[in-house]
């Protein structure tokens, strides 16, 4: 698996991505949530809330890999939500307060 250099100007990354995409690595994270550290998890869970609960847009332009990952968290949460009746919004889960998203 590679990594490769980014953001990368030439292929226009957004400097300020999480997830980026033609970068195996990142690809793989996408799919696989498990390799993303605390932070990153609680900025991309944080966002799938505000965007597909709350509907709010996102501040930039999502690359297709960060989609992805909060396309499948969003799955991971209906789940949640049917077995326990809860959503699980940053507020119900404790362990994103204290992570500055």
């Amino acid at each position: 698996m590679s990594h490769r250099y980014h953001p990368d100007p030439g292929r226009d990354d957004p400097p300020d991505a999480k997830l980026f995409d033609g970068c195996e690595r990142c690809d793989e994270q996408a799919q696989f949530l498990v390799g993303l550290d605390r932070q990153n998890l609680a900025w991309f869970w944080s966002g799938m809330d505000q965007i597909k609960r709350l509907g709010k847009s996102p501040d930039r332009d999502l690359t297709e890999n960060e989609h992805l990952a909060m396309n499948n968290l969003y799955a991971m949460a209906i789940i949640f939500e049917r077995l326990s009746g809860v959503w699980p919004s940053p507020e119900v889960l404790g362990w994103v307060r204290d992570i500055e998203v």
